[in-house]
Order: C-alpha cells, then sequence, then structure tokens
C-alpha cells in the first residue's frame, strides 16, 4: 500500500511540536543561562587545577587572566577565520575569512574603515561585521573582551609554522 506524503504531514507535525515542548523546559520553570567564570567561582570556589573541562569551558586552561588567557580565547574564538591556511586558500571574495590579526594595532584603519583603537576593536568584536559574527556579552564577557584585546593588542600571533612551545609541557 503506497502512502501519500499528505498523509505525512499530520505525523511531522506532531513530531515537531512535541520536539518543542520537550526543548523548552519545564512550563513556569526557569530559563538556565550560562555561568561566567565569576559567577561559577562565587557559587563553587575557584576553578580546580585539575578539572580541564570547567578550565575550558571559562576559557582558563593557560592563565584566569591577562593576555595568556586572551590567547585561548582567541583561538577558541577567532583563529577558525583569522589564520593564514584559511586566508590563502580561500576564494576570492570569501565573507567567511578574515585578515591576519598578526600586527592588528600597528595598521592605520580597521577594515570598515574606523580607526584602530581598544575601544573600535571592541566594538567590532561585539557588532560583527560582513561576514564576521558578533560576540554579544552572552558569547565573551567584558573581562573576555578585555583578555582577548590585550593579546591581540600586544603578543597576537606566532607563526604558523613556528608555533611556540605547549606551556603545559614540562621538559625535565
Amino acid at each position: 500500500m503506497k502512502l501519500l506524503n499528505r498523509a505525512k504531514v499530520p505525523g511531522t507535525l506532531l513530531v515537531l511540536g512535541m520536539g518543542l515542548l520537550l526543548c523548552s523546559g519545564t512550563p513556569g520553570g526557569r530559563v538556565a543561562f550560562a555561568q561566567t567564570a565569576a559567577q561559577h567561582e562565587a557559587k563553587s570556589g575557584p576553578i580546580d587545577e585539575y578539572d580541564r573541562v570547567t578550565q575550558l569551558w571559562y576559557y582558563q586552561r593557560f592563565a584566569t587572566s591577562g593576555w595568556e588567557r586572551g590567547m585561548e580565547i582567541y583561538y577558541m574564538k577567532c583563529r577558525k577565520c583569522h589564520n593564514d591556511y584559511a586566508i590563502n586558500s580561500a576564494k576570492p571574495g570569501d565573507p567567511a575569512v578574515g585578515p591576519t590579526l598578526r600586527g592588528l594595532f600597528d595598521r592605520p584603519r580597521l577594515l570598515n574603515g574606523a580607526p584602530v583603537s581598544e575601544e573600535t576593536v571592541r566594538a567590532l568584536i561585539r557588532a560583527g561585521g560582513r561576514g564576521k559574527p558578533a560576540f554579544y556579552p552572552s558569547v565573551l564577557s567584558d573581562k573576555d573582551l578585555d583578555d582577548l584585546v590585550a593579546y591581540l593588542k600586544g603578543h597576537c600571533c606566532w607563526d604558523e609554522m613556528n608555533p611556540p612551545p605547549n606551556p603545559r609541557y614540562r621538559v625535565q
């Protein structure tokens, strides 16, 4: 017996509706949002040095603040589009590839025409641009943004053919 496509529509709608109900949480319940590192530390205390998952979640595998933490945020959020390999292999006009951020604060202007300063770089990261995603405060907190800008300003970015030593590897 052959089923018509019209017979599949109510079943599909039922499955989608049940999925939405299950994903929406409990009726009258509170919506859960991701915690910042400060909120986590206020509730649970400082992050354990051996808890790699929590360190990864809050970008604290290498440092708890400063440019070292900004380096980790850069590699977790920015490097996928702003690396030499992506730039060299991109097709002309590909909006999914950004320019290299090496020497960003030595340039006179950003691609959007604004002069390069900490404020304009922060604003561009927050607002996004042509092909660049916006990183709202729910994704990168102000502390995350400060650490990222500190890394971009003074330490970004190493040569991809000569990476720096792994800070977790200790030669004895």
